[in-house]
């Protein structure tokens, strides 16, 4: 019975501080190398959400033209991954 009222706690806390998109940032970053495979993890430098864009940042321009072509599947993964609509755009710099 004490599992929703701490939930919806948590839920409010989140909400109040708007930590969600951060949170969600930090659980992609984590998670990046189960999502996009060692190969792509190995030469991403940086990756994070602004505005329901994923912005990844990698080292090869020949990865970042390979990446552009699966712009939609990435999309498709990480959401699946998330388990409900995080991103709706991916910036490749």
């Amino acid at each position: 019975m004490e599992e929703a009222p701490i939930k919806h706690a948590l839920d409010e806390f989140v909400r109040t501080f708007r930590l969600r998109e951060k949170m969600d940032s930090y659980d992609i970053k984590e998670s990046w190398a189960a999502i996009m495979g060692r190969v792509i993890d190995k030469h991403t430098l940086k990756i994070y959400i602004r505005k329901r864009t994923l912005y990844i940042h990698v080292d090869s321009s020949a990865l970042r033209n390979e990446l552009e072509f699966g712009i939609s599947k990435i999309i498709a993964l990480v959401n699946e991954h998330a388990h409900r609509t995080i991103v709706e755009d991916v910036m490749l710099l």
